[in-house]
């Protein structure tokens, strides 16, 4: 007897950037459509983080891919996201934390919205971008239990053991308060589950070869209570034939079964040397690189709202302009649009800003 085993699978949805296109919706409708083939085709409990604005966008334009998912994420974790792209880490190093939540709080609700019976869940979160301490202990504040971490992210955090980690038990990372966060690192031996086109093995030919990494490590390593991420790289969408495969192979096991996300803190032992758990350490907020850095864009946003309160109260009452410039300014705060097409979208405003107060005359002097 080695001890309970659980597989626990997760799938993230790309995200179509802040503003979606019908052009930058193919590829999050196409994934949509896999995930909905694979919740359909296994009983495995799935994980899933759902780009809530994109998403709902496309369900409203395809009420039978809207169907499927209605019904085949029924009773599944759906984690919460922002309604637009905000990496935690780069929202606090421009301190717009209010935004960051903001941002996940209607993401919640268009996401319930757009696929009423499915709960929106905070317990666990998918670290597909860099994090730091702080942006983790923001996320542990907003209900995060479990940090999901890439092997190649892992392995960059102080404190990490490289080829020496056991990815089938808890590690801790601390935080700046005193309560530390589980993580699970995604073994980096199970790219087999990754949707290719070109895939040279037959499905059941891959399920096996995952059922043979987990047998090595359930033969190799101490008996324990022990649990392994199956995900894609980049947490995509795994393979709906791999995925099945295995099922099927580990019917009636009577140690391994599929389990869900959120029982996975509790169905799985710490990962311990000389009797200490591991533990490793986040960056710090000064040495993370962020996917965007909003700093700069945060700055010019704020000046360019002041300005545009003052332009707003000499236009007559009614009129839409000044509704449209702070929308278009929310919408500049998300790791979604790149600093170019950020910088440009600014000046421009700035510009019909600055031709409104311009053409303002003062009053003549007494």
């Amino acid at each position: 007897v080695r001890g309970p085993f659980s597989m626990v699978v997760v799938a993230r949805v790309d995200d179509a950037g802040t503003t979606p296109t019908d052009e930058s919706l193919v590829g999050t409708r196409e994934q949509l459509t896999q995930l909905a083939q694979l919740a359909e085709s296994t009983t495995a409990p799935l994980a899933v983080a759902l780009p809530p604005a994109a998403t709902a966008q496309i369900v409203e334009s395809d009420p039978e891919l809207a169907g499927r998912l209605r019904t085949a994420l029924a009773g599944e974790t759906v984690l919460a996201q922002p309604d637009a792209p905000l990496d935690p880490t780069a929202a606090l190093d421009a301190g717009i934390r209010d935004e960051f939540v903001r941002r996940l709080e209607e993401g919640e609700r268009q996401t319930i919205a757009a696929l009423p019976g499915i709960s929106s869940q905070r317990g666990a979160w998918l670290a597909h971008a860099p994090l730091n301490a702080d942006a983790a202990q923001m996320l542990h504040d907003l209900g995060a239990q479990l940090l999901v971490v890439p092997y190649d992210t892992y392995i960059g955090f102080t404190g990490s053991l490289d080829d020496f980690t056991d990815t089938s038990l808890m590690l801790n990372a601390d935080l700046p308060g005193e309560t530390p966060i589980q993580v699970a690192v995604v073994d980096p031996g199970l790219g087999m589950l990754a949707i290719d086109p070109d895939r040279v093995n037959t499905p059941t030919e891959d399920a096996v070869r995952v059922l043979a990494e987990i047998g090595a490590m359930r033969t190799q390593l101490d008996p324990d209570r022990r649990s392994i991420v199956l995900a894609a790289p980049d947490f995509g969408v795994p393979d709906v034939g791999v995925l099945a495969a295995l099922e099927r192979l580990v019917a009636g096991h009577p140690e391994i079964r599929f389990q869900p996300l959120t029982s996975m803190t509790g169905l799985t032992n710490s990962f311990f040397i000389d009797g200490e758990p591991v533990t490793i350490d986040l960056p710090s907020a000064v040495s993370t690189p962020t996917s965007v850095s909003l700093i700069g864009r945060v700055e010019r946003v704020n000046d360019i709202r002041l300005l545009a309160g003052g332009a707003a109260s000499m236009l007559p009452a009614g009129d839409p302009q000044p509704e449209r410039w702070q929308s278009t300014l929310q919408s500049l705060l998300t790791t979604g649009i790149t600093d170019a097409d950020g910088i440009a979208a600014i000046d421009t405003l700035d510009a019909e800003v600055d031709e409104l107060l311009s053409a303002v005359e003062p009053p003549d002097a007494f």
